[in-house]
């Protein structure tokens, strides 16, 4: 084909086609399921997005059953092979609308992102068509209306979906016998075809399982099969009801005796904050398609109720979720322009999970969700304590968040993603944290509560790096708020500047962990905000390179010296805290401390002071050799090794200085003063 110039109107030159006018080649349904195929796998995800969808259209219930019979409604007419069994069959409690109708025959593309509903992630797009794994066809039945999608008929140059009111079914169509698949499940009856007006509460999807390797998939799916997919999903159906507003209840079974049968459902919830008002403004946008100015969040604790087999038994989990929706006055400039880009045709929103209470095994933590939980695998868990929630970029088959080091920089995408991450969640993960500490103060401040809390706090060296970016932020307002618990004046949370912290700079904390509750009962006793902390807030403080007042010597020395608590406590704690303030080898800070161990029967304590009468270290077991001076000595065999070792040194520096008494006993001088030790040899 040539082009040639002619001179237009406006005076400027407009190219003139010439030749046969010629049209794009657009794929065919069969073509575009190929593609959707090739992306999306197969596995729990077939079912996943059928949940999706049905939370999209409103729905509270899912159920699923695999009917494994060999139904055969019998060759007699055209429309029977499509009802056929074995097969799937899906139910959930809302009934289609004309823009379900629509939706659910496109391909290629979210209708949800056409319609621009900004809360729906699914809205039958690409997902729903997953389910051509399993099957070549798909049957829906909902309200009065019945649908068969059968994309290898677009091979064929045939109409690939056939619909019908159920009004418009007669008899010459053997409703009774063609909708085998359907009666009896979920409330179904085929007699209700010959009502005046027939219609269906609910929604009925019906796939039967592939007969033979077709264009669609080579793939034949056997009981073995769809028992592994159910398995599969089971996995996850725990978790899948937390960041959904309307399921509330999911079910399995398998086969019509409800063998191996499996049921999840939030049984319980409690709004506990701003829950009326979040979904107030949900509705809002749902109606009006915008997102709100300010910031919107609920905080509700739920009870997810999990059936292993029917109803024999269950196990229980109870959830505390924090959901956000980000005001367009209260964001960056950049995330603003971001949640108006209709290419992207995301929300700003948020939600972290956190199970408090639980009596189930082999627990998911750290799950990343887009409402739904993605699928499981090394890339889906981010290796925080909570599961995290966002409307996030994901990659084309939805498995996975779309990260920077798979795509290239300036896609939106990633941007998206990256302020989701470290500009919005940080907010709600602190959400969260504040409160769960208010109910640690509700509850009493139970060491375990606070264990809790702390655990809350997610460990740098266990995230996954592509989570990071979410850390410093957190961690930054965390370290300015009262984050941190002492149990001075009874129990307070306080801001880690204003505290000292179980931390042994310079040492090791094995070499003082034996030691540390007695350091702690001094520091408290002396009205300091003593303050423990686990591994995990350690790590913390290291990755922030934030040093807070930690335990010295010097500390624990100054604090002896300005209060009176400790001289009533029993001769082993003294010993510790002995043991502790000569590790520093910092003897001339002794002086006054009154926690010299003496000999005699009553385990006395002398002070460390250079003017006052000799004290002699006892280097030998010879004490007997000393009647009357037991007040005098100390002795080996009444303190710990390691005081020992240390009195003994300064008994010896105070030998190696001195300048005056006998061979069997040296003074340590300092400044002109009297020893605090000399040394007795054995004589």
């Amino acid at each position: 084909m040539s082009l040639s110039s002619g001179k237009g109107n406006n005076g400027g030159y407009l190219p003139k086609v010439v030749g046969t006018p010629q049209h794009m080649e657009n794929e065919t349904l069969l073509e575009g399921l190929q593609n959707i195929l090739d992306d999306y796998p197969d596995g729990s995800q077939i079912l996943r997005e059928m949940v999706q969808n049905a939370e999209d259209a409103g729905a509270t219930c899912m159920k699923i059953m695999y009917d494994s019979r060999p139904i055969d409604p019998g060759d007699s007419l055209n429309i029977s092979k499509y009802f056929k069994g074995p097969g799937i069959c899906i139910y959930n409690d809302e009934t289609f609308k004309d823009i379900d109708w629509r939706g659910i025959k496109k391909i290629g593309a979210s209708f949800k992102r056409k319609l621009n509903e900004p809360l729906k992630v699914g809205r039958f797009g690409q997902g729903f068509k997953s389910v051509f794994h399993i099957a070549d066809h798909v049957v829906i039945l909902s309200g009065k209306k019945l649908l068969i999608i059968d994309p290898l008929k677009s091979e064929e140059k045939e109409d690939d979906c056939w619909s019908a009111s159920l009004k418009d079914l007669s008899e010459d169509d053997s409703p009774q016998k063609t909708l085998t698949c359907f009666d009896c499940k979920y409330g179904f009856n085929s007699d209700i075809i010959f009502e005046d007006e027939p219609e269906y509460e609910g929604t009925l999807f019906w796939i039967p399982l592939r007969e033979k390797s077709s264009l669609i998939s080579p793939k034949l799916y056997t009981n073995e099969n769809i028992y592994q997919l159910f398995e599969s999903f089971k996995r996850e159906a725990p978790i899948i009801p937390l960041f959904l507003r309307h399921i509330k209840n999911l079910e399995l079974s398998f086969g019509q005796t409800d063998k191996l049968s499996y049921r999840v459902e939030l049984v319980e919830e409690h709004v506990l904050e701003g829950n009326k008002e979040y979904e107030k403004v949900i509705r809002e946008i749902e109606q009006r398609k915008s997102l709100p100015d300010t910031t919107i969040s609920s905080v509700r604790e739920v009870v997810v109720q999990t059936y292993p087999r029917a109803r024999k038994g269950f196990t229980k989990d109870h959830w505390t979720i924090v959901q956000y929706l980000y005001g367009s006055t209260q964001m960056s400039q950049s995330m603003k322009l971001l949640s108006r880009d209709k290419g992207l045709s995301l929300s700003p929103c948020t939600g972290i999970a956190f199970c408090t209470k639980s009596n189930s095994v082999n627990k998911l933590s750290g799950h990343v969700f887009c409402f739904l939980p993605l699928p499981l695998s090394d890339r889906s868990i981010s290796g925080l304590p909570v599961h995290v929630n966002g409307f996030f970029a994901l990659e084309h088959n939805r498995c996975h968040v779309k990260f920077g080091c798979d795509q290239d920089q300036n896609d939106n995408s990633l941007l998206w993603n990256d302020g989701l991450i470290s500009e919005f969640l940080p907010q709600n993960y602190n959400h969260i944290l504040c409160h769960f500490k208010e109910m640690c103060k509700k509850d009493g401040n139970t060491p375990d509560l606070v264990e809790t809390f702390y655990k809350l706090i997610p460990d740098p060296d266990i995230v996954d790096l592509q989570w990071h970016l979410l850390l410093k932020p957190l961690y930054a307002i965390l370290l300015k708020d009262t984050s941190f618990y002492t149990t001075q004046n009874g129990g307070k949370w306080i801001q880690i500047d204003d505290s000292v912290a179980d931390i042994f700079y310079g040492t090791t904390q094995n070499e003082h962990e034996k030691v540390l509750q007695v350091l702690e009962k001094l520091l408290i006793d002396c009205g300091v905000n003593f303050i423990k902390l686990p591994k995990n807030i350690k790590k913390v403080l290291k990755y922030m390179d934030h040093n807070p007042m930690s335990i010295t010597p010097q500390l624990i020395r100054d604090n002896l010296r300005s209060s009176e608590c400790w001289q009533e406590y029993k001769i082993v704690q003294k010993l510790s805290i002995l043991a502790f303030i000569l590790s520093d080898k910092q003897y001339g800070e002794l002086d006054g401390l009154n926690l010299l161990p003496l000999s005699d029967d009553e385990h006395t304590f002398s002070k460390f002071l250079n003017d006052a009468e000799d004290i002699y270290v006892l280097c030998d077991e010879s004490l007997d050799l000393f009647p009357g001076f037991e007040r005098r000595l100390v002795s080996k065999k009444n303190v710990p090794d390691g005081v020992w070792k240390e009195l003994v040194e300064i008994a010896e520096k105070g030998r190696r200085k001195g300048s005056q008494g006998s061979t069997s006993s040296r003074g340590f001088l300092s400044s002109g003063k009297r020893p605090f030790l000399d040394e007795i040899y054995n004589i």
